[in-house]
């Protein structure tokens, strides 16, 4: 027998689900779709998604809910715990990025903030002037996703978002020695070391 899930809404209506009919696959725009008659509350549809094991790719911060911040102001502790009280000041730092969950996440965001200005200040004090109108190469290095290695690369006249480039290979091997590949592959690419 499969474990139904009711759901009673506001108007009375009622819709019962089989986790065989659904599928773990299943959004929820889809169940909308297959179930358009039944309107859903937030707290249904949270109900919906923990019964399917669906959870939501980000989060989102409840009001008076405890976060964290990178506070580069104190001297002691740059992770601070803050709550939402929805002023302008939570505000701030959820739309700068600066707010999460937990004080590892603030702790990883940090470091890996720490290993790109590492690389980008290093670039910079190093680099010749890059001229992205001729065909000179510009070398950068990527993750090879199948053995996890740094590729160093060159291209001449396209530019990546957030990409920092220099203007020898020489000196791209250099920066990734200096601030350390375990360090970069981990921060910035996500690597499990």
């Amino acid at each position: 027998m499969h474990k139904k899930l009711y759901i009673k809404t506001e108007n009375m209506y009622s819709a019962h689900i089989t986790a065989e009919v659904i599928g773990r696959n299943m959004t929820i725009k889809e169940l909308y779709e297959k179930y358009g008659d039944v309107e859903l509350t937030e707290e249904q549809e949270k109900q919906i998604k923990e019964y399917l094991g669906i959870k939501n790719k980000k989060w989102r911060l409840a009001k008076n809910e405890e976060y964290f911040v990178i506070d580069l102001v104190s001297m002691e502790n740059n992770i601070q715990l803050k709550f939402n009280n929805n002023v302008d000041l939570t505000l701030k730092h959820i739309s700068l990025g600066n707010c999460f969950k937990t004080k590892e996440e603030a702790d990883f965001r940090l470091e890996q903030i720490k290993v790109y200005n590492e690389l980008k200040n290093f670039a910079d004090e190093n680099n010749e002037e890059i001229d992205w109108k001729c065909d000179a190469p510009k070398y950068y290095f990527y993750l090879n996703s199948i053995n996890n290695n740094l590729v160093l690369s060159d291209l001449c006249r396209m530019r990546d978002i957030g990409q920092i480039y220099f203007s020898s290979k020489e000196l791209a091997q250099q920066a990734i020695d200096k601030v350390g590949a375990d360090r970069i592959k981990k921060y910035l690419f996500g690597v499990e070391i």
